[in-house]
C-alpha cells in the first residue's frame, strides 16, 4: 500500500526531525557557541545534570510531537492504523530518542550552519530511502542493498509500523525495536561523552 508506506515514512521523518530540538539543546551546553552556554558552564551545577536535563526535556518534547501526529493520523484522518496503539507508541519512543539525540550538535567546534546541514542531510536521506518521496524506494533498497534498511532508523521505524498494522510479524517488529534501542543508547552515550569532555581555556 503506497499510501500507508508514505505515512509510515512520515512518522519516521517526524521522529528524526526531533534532532533539531536536540541540536538546540547541544548549543546551549557549549560555551564556545553562545553566551547562554558560557553562563551555564560556569554554574556549580554538575555537567551530568545539565546534559541529562537537556536530553530528557528535548526527548519529551519530540516524543509529544510524534504522539500528536499519531493521534491525528489515526483518529482525525482515520487512516488504516488498525494495530494496537501500545506497540506504535513504543517504536515511536525509541525513534524519538534517536531523533532527539544531540550527537551532531555535540561534534567539535564546527559552525552552526554546518551542523544544521549535516542534520538535515542525514534526516532527508534516511527518510527518502525509507519511502517518503517514492513509495517503492524501500523495496528497491531491500532488493539491492538490504543492509542499509537494517541500519537506517527511518526504515526501521516505518517497517515496524508495517509489522504492527499490516504484516502482524512480531519477530520482525522486535528486531527493529531492539536495533533502534541499541542505536539510541549508543547515540545518547556518545553525545554525553562528547559534551562532558569539552574544556575551555577562557569563558
Amino acid at each position: 500500500n503506497g499510501s500507508a508506506q508514505f505515512f509510515y515514512a512520515l512518522i519516521a521523518m517526524t521522529c528524526l526531525y526531533g534532532c533539531f530540538i536536540g541540536f538546540g539543546s547541544a548549543i546551549t551546553l557549549q560555551a564556545n557557541l553562545t553566551a547562554l552556554a558560557a553562563r551555564r558552564c560556569v554554574t556549580p551545577t554538575h555537567k551530568l545534570k545539565l546534559i541529562l536535563s537537556e536530553q530528557i526535556a528535548s526527548f519529551l518534547l519530540g516524543y509529544f510531537d510524534v504522539i500528536v501526529l499519531l493521534v491525528y493520523l489515526r483518529y482525525i484522518l482515520k487512516l488504516d492504523f488498525q494495530g494496537k496503539i501500545g506497540p506504535m507508541l513504543l517504536i515511536s519512543f525509541f525513534g524519538s530518542l534517536i531523533g532527539v539525540g544531540i550527537f551532531v550538535g555535540s561534534l567539535g567546534k564546527m559552525k552552526e550552519g554546518v551542523k544544521i546541514g549535516i542534520i538535515l542531510g542525514i534526516s532527508m536521506i534516511c527518510s527518502f530511502l525509507s519511502g517518503l518521496m517514492n513509495n517503492t524506494m524501500k523495496d528497491i533498497v531491500e532488493k539491492n542493498a538490504p543492509f542499509i534498511n537494517r541500519i537506517n532508523p527511518a526504515a526501521l521505524i516505518s517497517d515496524a509500523f508495517y509489522c504492527i498494522n499490516v504484516y502482524d510479524d512480531l519477530g520482525r517488529y522486535y528486531r527493529n525495536l531492539i536495533t533502534l534501542a541499541l542505536m539510541s543508547v549508543l547515540l545518547v552515550t556518545a553525545s554525553f561523552l562528547l559534551i562532558r569532555r569539552e574544556n575551555y581555556d577562557s569563558i
